[in-house]
């Protein structure tokens, strides 16, 4: 024998599900059916200087399967090998198993993989080194079932004893010097980094025309790609002329880039560059410190669909017939038009958070209704190619919805709206930023900063539509009423936060899940109030991959500012060695996976107004966190944490924080007096004769008590057709 052998015995095993393609979500309807399976190994490395020096150097496996999984009937185990950090993309490094197996005559592979994760201080290195996250997939490739495998800790001393060399220079040298090369390769993984995320199999094609194919002038020109827009760009670019079959000239200005499945923040040290700032104006994530409130937005083609949770429910009916609406005809056909083109989905199978927030918000008083809701989410995979040209892969249930989807899973405004648009003609320019429109004569000027090409542009239009956010818009016709266009002076007034509060029930004694499922999955409805301006809803929240270690360290330093629920001897000491645990790596039994995090939304009793100050918007609005409205909120989020015996925590109330909107609403408000509103129930711009029209969320003139997004492209499904009706 010319070659040191080494061999050494593993066992791993963990919650597994028929039919299910991603592993995490396998583990936990695993978990809930007591669906289990496993391995019992020999790993046999038959050269030992090969295996420590080649990263892709396999050893072999010997076995057993064990579990439940299967039901009646042997495993079988006929090959398997396994990879020690052998190399993945870039530097990455990965430990994997690959075994082939039979089960009453069925022929199966298994393949498992662990990686380093989430963590950029690696105080989880423990829980990502004895974790496999793994897929069953039958002999045509197809995956069948999926799960997680754990190596207990308490097991490593048994894996080390079971360590056998033969050959020369068995014995002691040979078994230290696999070790030293395991914490060799883990001492790099540390200090180097972590594993780039997988490039997804799927992505859509790019929408953006090339700069060479820009004009000078079009029919219509749609400035922003949000909800608004995008229903405004699909209608105009699809229409067609009855009698010669001709369309429109239409272009689309976006001030952000493009972003595809793998474009996304997928790790905390990307987060930096994902910022919108002037020296990055093409970043992902726009943080507008406006004063007495915070807004944040998405920057990007598809706009804060982005970057939204993907909910997509509709107001309360009489919200329409509230005082500074205009007259509206029922927005009940554009409704359906909208969800005919995103599409929204129940999830069919609610995450662990999901569960225990609706459970212990059923337990609070005035809770009238906890549901599941319908979000722009592929459940499924989705063949849209027939409409969209796209295909969407199934949700990973990542929790990555709010820092971008890198698995085309989400049903983004980009991914239907766009895409048809894109599809029947439309035009679309990235990095394109409108600073003022003009209005003199038969067509309408606008004058655009190319990001790309680092100049000034002009381009006329017949028509132009502007959906660039609340934000957005509203700078944008401040700036162009500052060089001379005449718009209302209500431009700017009834802005609102659509009554958004953000909660944390941090640190209860249930396991939550946090990181695992789509942002939000389910609603708390408060809606028993006889006077339906008090009524709220309270939604459960997730912390994306991206942001759980700052997260959690966060939260142990906010705790202090909280109202523990329950302090017991027994219930603080839980409490504390969860915190300890977070920090020690043990992210499943930590304090972040045992929170919840919520979103309510209600009606302000007082709006603010936007100012246009030397070029950065603010809002006027005096102390908006003292409103009677913020009061049953908190109460019924302090009542949910109760529930699972946590810590509640107020973010507004900490140290250098202010409240937070991701639902701003209004500044160019819609109406039927031209003093009291920007434009009419058609969005038209008042005393403009159709030229200009603004389609978005500055549109709104009241909280709308619910997320925004469905109602927006209603909106937009509405004054689209408008538009085409003078065609």
């Amino acid at each position: 024998m010319s070659k040191t052998e080494l061999s050494f015995h593993e066992q791993m095993t963990g919650y597994f599900t028929w039919g299910a393609d991603d592993p995490r979500t396998g583990e936990q309807s695993g978990k809930q059916t007591n669906s289990w399976f496993g391995f019992d190994l020999t790993i046999f490395v038959d050269d030992l200087d090969a295996f420590c020096a080649d990263r892709n150097y396999a050893a072999t496996v010997s076995g057993k399967y064990l579990g439940n999984l299967f039901g009646p009937g042997e495993v079988k185990l006929e090959s398997g090998t396994f990879r020690f950090m052998s190399t993945g993309r870039g530097d990455t490094r990965l430990m994997e198993h690959r075994h082939q197996l039979e089960h009453n005559g069925k022929k199966y592979s298994f393949e498992g993989t662990k990686y380093l994760d989430d963590d950029p201080l690696q105080v989880d290195m423990i829980h990502d080194l004895t974790t496999l996250y793994s897929v069953i997939k039958d002999d045509a490739g197809k995956i069948v079932a999926s799960g997680v495998l754990h190596f207990p800790m308490k097991d490593f001393a048994k894996l080390v004893a079971s360590f056998d060399t033969r050959g020369p220079g068995a014995g002691w040298g040979a078994k230290m010097k696999f070790l030293r090369m395991f914490l060799r390769q883990e001492l790099h993984v540390l200090l180097e980094g972590f594993r780039e995320p997988p490039a997804p199999s799927n992505r859509r094609r790019s929408l953006v025309a090339p700069r060479s194919k820009l004009a000078t002038r079009y029919d219509a020109v749609i400035i922003g790609s949000g909800y608004g827009g995008g229903a405004v760009a699909k209608t105009l670019a699809s229409w067609r002329d009855k009698v010669t079959g001709k369309a429109k000239s239409v272009a689309l200005f976006e001030r952000g880039k493009e972003w595809r499945a793998g474009d996304f923040p997928d790790e905390p040290w990307e987060l930096p560059g994902a910022l919108q700032h002037k020296l990055n104006p093409g970043g992902l994530l726009e943080f507008h410190f406006a004063g007495d409130i915070d807004v944040l937005v998405g920057n990007g083609l598809g706009g804060t669909s982005l970057i939204n949770a993907n909910v997509m429910i509709e107001p309360e009916h009489d919200v329409f017939e509230r005082p500074h609406w205009p007259s509206l005809p029922s927005l009940k056909p554009y409704f359906d038009r909208a969800r005919k083109v995103i599409q929204p989905s129940i999830d069919p199978d609610p995450p662990l958070k999901s569960q225990v927030f609706r459970a212990a918000a059923k337990s609070t008083n005035g809770c009238t209704a906890d549901e599941l809701v319908p979000l722009a989410v592929a459940f499924s995979r989705v063949d849209r190619t027939g409409d969209t040209g796209n295909v969407q892969d199934s949700c990973t249930r990542c929790g990555g919805c709010v820092t971008g989807c890198n698995f085309t899973a989400k049903s983004t405004v980009d991914m239907n709206y766009l895409s048809i648009a894109e599809r029947a003609g439309l035009e679309i320019y990235t990095q394109m930023e409108v600073l003022r429109v003009e209005s003199n004569g038969p067509d309408v000027t606008l004058v655009v900063f190319d990001h790309a090409a680092g100049q000034e542009r002009t381009i006329t239009a017949g028509q132009v539509i502007i959906s660039a956010g609340t934000l957005g818009s509203f700078s944008i016709l401040a700036r162009s009423q500052a060089a001379g266009l005449p718009v209302s002076a209500a431009l700017g007034h009834r802005f609102s936060g659509n009554g958004d509060v953000l909660g944390i029930g941090y640190n209860g004694e249930k396991q939550t899940a946090q990181s695992f499922g789509t942002t939000i999955t389910s609603v708390a409805k408060y809606w028993g109030n006889a006077d339906k301006t008090k009524h709220f809803i309270i939604e459960e929240g997730g912390v994306p991959r991206a942001l759980t270690a700052l997260v959690r360290g966060l939260l142990i330093a906010a705790k202090p500012w909280g109202m523990d629920t329950n302090q017991t001897l027994t219930n603080e000491l839980h409490e504390w060695l969860r915190e300890k645990a977070d920090l020690l790596g043990w992210q499943g039994r930590g304090a972040l996976e045992h929170s919840l995090t919520y979103l309510a939304m209600g009606f302000e009793e007082k709006l603010g107004r936007l100012l246009l100050d030397g070029g950065k918007v603010k809002v006027d609005w005096q102390y908006p966190e003292e409103e009677a409205y913020l009061r049953p909120m908190h109460e019924a989020m302090w009542a949910t944490t109760n529930a699972i015996d946590g810590t509640y925590i107020d973010p507004a109330s900490l140290p250098g924080l202010e409240l937070l909107t991701v639902h701003p609403l209004g500044g160019c408000v819609m109406g039927d007096d031209p003093e009291a509103s920007v434009v009419d129930a058609k969005g038209a711009l008042h005393g403009h004769s159709g030229k200009v029209f603004v389609a978005d969320g500055s549109i709104v003139p009241t909280p709308l008590g619910v997320n925004p997004a469905l109602t927006i492209a209603a909106l937009g499904e509405y004054i689209a057709e408008s538009i085409t009706k003078g065609w």
